[in-house]
């Protein structure tokens, strides 16, 4: 059975919920779970997308709303994160909160170790010669290895 949280939804996207239900139902869902919500709907949609790209089926609510604010509560217009599969609760929250703990700013410069350029810390490949990141702290951490 299929429990869905129906409320303050406008009529306009009820085509597109019937569609979730349906495929929800098709494929043994059995409960919608919000999993986060922030008043930014571009960190929303990116956080449905890093969740999407690990497996996680998500539904995005609210993210249409912006327009009526002031005509309802702001609270009930915040744009909302929703999974589709009690299975995948644990696996969402973590990637969540890894999202939430890393900022890009925070991050320091690094030097390529395959053509010495200096590359802002936001960015997660060289500039120059479209090394990744994750192969430059790894030669820093054990010099020897490629």
């Amino acid at each position: 059975m299929v429990h869905v949280c129906l409320e303050n939804l406008p009529i306009e996207f009820d085509r597109a919920l019937y569609g979730i239900l349906a495929r929800s139902q098709q494929q043994g869902y059995t409960q919608m779970i919000k999993v986060f919500e922030d008043f930014e709907l571009s960190k929303v949609g990116q956080f449905q997308s890093v969740l999407e790209a690990e497996g996680i089926h998500t539904h995005l609510k609210n993210q249409f709303t912006s327009g009526v604010l002031g005509e309802i509560p702001f609270v009930e217009a915040i744009p909302q994160l929703w999974i589709l599969e009690d299975d995948d609760l644990l696996k969402a929250k973590r990637l969540i909160q890894e999202l939430l703990w890393t900022s890009p700013d925070d991050e320091p410069e690094w030097t390529c170790p395959n053509c010495d350029s200096i590359v802002d810390g936001v960015f997660t490949r060289c500039w120059k010669c479209n090394r990744l990141r994750s192969q430059a702290i790894r030669s820093e951490e054990e010099p020897g290895r490629p």
